[in-house]
């Protein structure tokens, strides 16, 4: 690393408890102490790839590349001392606070400097002796990660440090079955595991799937509830975790798991309901019937498991539950099949669970959730397998018949809400049905997640902030939401945040370009041109696309590379009609040039042809170049988007 280059690390504070009146009392004793404290403790930071940067008297300052290896390290280094104060005089007892924050750092003759230092610096007083207190930025990438219990503080003013964040604290090993407060886990957050597919047929599997599936679906009826969703419970498929670890994973205090067992028509489900704080039953049932019965069996599981956790039914959850959304085993077997590969994301499987899901309606016409599965089918094509106006053309007509035949089904409404916002540019009516969707379904993350983004670009970027973590709640371990959380922050202006929560993004999935983009410019607000474009040259790995080459391009014109930035714009054009939005990308890296009249025609002609990708990130840092000039302010008004 060279002098003065600013990076994300997590800082880890130490500080010894009662040093100073040591020193006071008996200063030859004190000494000594802290020569066998500095022993000690040094050969424990390598071993979790931590930094000693220095020592201020009975402090070390550490600088770790990741905040789970920095959470690690500090665990290691409590229970050490701990273990080690066990057999100690109290004359050589050493008792530390620690203190960690992620955040910006910038390296200076041989010395750090930056928020993350201070920020740490003043955790560490907060800790108790023996423990460990560190931040939100810390909290977020380390609580799916590390088999660790953590209790939420007050928030306090830390002296010197203007704005406010999240502080917890880490229940230490030996604390766990003493009397220091362990945070319970909720009995009304509950995780469906899925179920194991025990039939002799493995191509049965999807059937297993979609029997998880639904029995999300139908417990997100229970408002009193708050249901993790898909994408983050199908991560312990056959993996071989306790039910303490996956509650702690996923904060529920509840889990369920299950088999299925498919024979022709015969099936047997075994369901059982465990309390995640406690490892023990508390509810458990299987079922021997026919395959027509699946809905049935799926509705008494939902009623076992409100009636075992003490939730009191109303008449319209009841009836959500008992809903059969198809009276045809042909069309349910095609629709489960079609859930199967849409959950793949990628370009083979999406035409096979399009063609899953009209099997589904031809069998059934009247099946709702088959057409709403179209219709996120196609939306979710948009711009990356399929043109923009041909992807939502067929998806709009598909959430409006799912709507159609039923009015209080979610998904119908949230893809609804998403072709508003993507593709008419109707916000209030965005607004309503993304907000209807939740209503409906307050455990539907997606919904919570295209309704952060609405507010998002209608200035309310805190407001999304807020959205994108309730979906996050909701599904912990799913990518893409922490990649959209990353991408909020960023039009918040939290840019460190924002590249923590990359960081997280990219340990579940590193091969999605847009993840390497947003840390690239968030990078560039930072004018940390080196980073930036290792981001974008990362990106541009995955694919080589306009989005990416138009950000390595405005990097390029801002850091004063012209001929690059040029060279640029000639291989945008070179794309042709392959080029996902050209308009607006070759106008960004005219903006980057400075050439703000030639930027905002490109501008213009983008949001007349339909872009979309201009209008959902409009808001973001990257037009504030622009932002008060008369044409990109007549261009917001256009689209009745607020300044």
């Amino acid at each position: 690393m060279t002098a003065g280059e600013r990076r994300l690390a997590a800082i880890m504070f130490t500080d010894m408890v009662g040093y100073t009146a040591l020193t006071q009392s008996d200063e030859a004793q004190a000494l000594a102490v802290l020569e066998r404290h500095n022993r000690l403790l040094r050969p424990i930071f390598p071993k979790f790839r931590g930094k000693e940067i220095k020592t201020i008297g009975d402090s070390f300052l550490i600088e770790f590349d990741s905040a789970l290896d920095a959470t690690n390290c500090a665990v290691e280094v409590q229970r050490f001392l701990h273990d080690y104060n066990v057999s100690s005089s109290d004359e050589w007892k050493i008792r530390l606070r620690i203190g960690l924050h992620l955040g910006d750092v910038e390296h200076r003759e041989g010395d750090i400097f930056g928020d993350a230092v201070n920020i740490a610096s003043r955790l560490q007083p907060l800790a108790d002796p023996e423990g460990i207190c560190i931040s939100g930025q810390v909290y977020d990438q380390v609580r799916n990660k590390a088999n660790l219990t953590f209790i939420k503080l007050e928030p306090r003013d830390l002296k010197g440090i203007k704005f406010s964040f999240d502080l917890y604290g880490i229940v230490m090993p030996w604390e766990q079955g003493g009397t220091s407060p362990v945070q319970e886990l909720s009995s009304k957050r509950i995780a469906v595991l899925p179920f194991a597919n025990l039939s002799p047929d493995p191509g049965d599997e999807y059937f297993a799937d979609g029997l998880t599936e639904e029995l999300i679906d139908r417990l997100c009826q229970i408002k009193e509830l708050a249901v993790i969703a898909r994408t983050s419970v199908m991560n312990y498929k056959r993996k071989e975790k306790t039910a303490f670890q996956i509650g702690r994973e996923l904060r529920s205090g509840v889990l369920v798991e299950g088999s299925l067992r498919k024979a022709g028509n015969k099936i047997r489900v075994t369901a059982q309901l465990i309390n995640a704080n406690t490892e023990e039953h508390i509810w458990s049932s299987h079922y021997d019937r026919e395959l027509e019965d699946i809905f049935t069996v799926q509705s008494d599981i939902a009623e076992n498991i409100a009636s075992a956790l003490r939730v009191q039914l109303l008449p319209t959850e009841r009836a959500a539950i008992e809903k059969q959304p198809t009276q045809s085993i042909r069309a349910h077997a095609a629709y489960l099949k079609g859930l199967y590969f849409i959950k793949r994301v990628n370009k083979e499987t999406f035409p096979r669970a399009i063609e899953l899901f009209e099997k589904a309606t031809v069998e059934d016409p009247g099946f709702a959730a088959a057409y709403a599965a179209l219709a996120d089918c196609y939306t979710y094509m948009a711009g990356q397998y399929m043109p923009f106006k041909e992807a939502f053309g067929k998806a709009k007509p598909l959430a409006l018949k799912a709507i159609d035949l039923d009015d209080t089904l979610a998904d119908g409404h949230a893809s609804l809400g998403n072709i508003h916002l993507q593709h008419d540019w109707h916000w209030a009516d965005a607004e309503r049905e993304l907000t209807f969707a939740i209503e409906l379904n307050p455990s539907y993350s997606t919904a919570h997640l295209w309704h952060g983004i609405y507010l998002c670009m209608m200035r309310k970027a805190e407001g999304g902030v807020r959205e994108l973590q309730t979906a996050e709640e909701l599904d912990p371990l799913s990518y893409l939401v922490k990649m959209n959380l990353g991408f909020v922050m960023y039009f918040a202006r939290r840019y460190d945040e924002a590249l923590a929560k990359c960081a997280e993004a990219v340990e579940l999935e590193s091969r999605d370009f847009l993840v390497h983009m947003l840390a690239g410019l968030c990078h560039l607000e930072r004018s940390d041109y080196e980073a930036a474009m290792g981001c974008f040259d990362r990106a541009l790995t995955q694919v080589e696309n306009d989005d990416t080459l138009g950000c390595k391009g405005f990097a390029y014109a801002i850091s004063g590379r012209r001929k690059e930035a040029e060279d640029t714009l000639a291989r945008i054009r070179s794309l042709g009609g392959s080029a996902h939005s050209p308009l607006t990308n070759t106008g960004i890296v005219h903006m980057g040039l400075g050439e703000y009249e030639k930027a905002s025609e490109l501008f213009e002609l983008a949001v007349e042809g339909g872009d979309p990708w201009l209008v959902l990130t409009c808001q973001s840092p990257l037009y504030d170049r622009i932002r008060s000039t008369p044409r990109f302010v007549r261009l917001l008004e256009n689209v009745g988007l607020p300044q």
